[in-house]
């Protein structure tokens, strides 16, 4: 499993879009997260991405689920 350390917020951020852009068949849960996290980094783009500790797993968790 990769570390969700490695990527920055704007990486974490690409990667949630990706997962958007491409999962039609994503659970409710993750896809209540991904447009949470999108909603809040498009309501203010000059202000970059945060991911907390559990967000950042919950994106790894996600892409390894999504973009094998």
């Amino acid at each position: 499993m990769e570390k969700s350390g490695e990527y920055s917020d704007q990486e974490l951020l690409d990667i949630v879009e990706e997962i958007d852009a491409i999962a039609a068949e994503v659970s409710i849960q993750d896809g209540r997260f991904i447009e949470d996290v999108l909603e809040r980094a498009y309501k203010n783009p000059e202000k970059p991405a945060r991911f907390s500790r559990r967000q950042r797993q919950w994106v790894m968790d996600m892409k390894e689920r999504y973009l094998k």
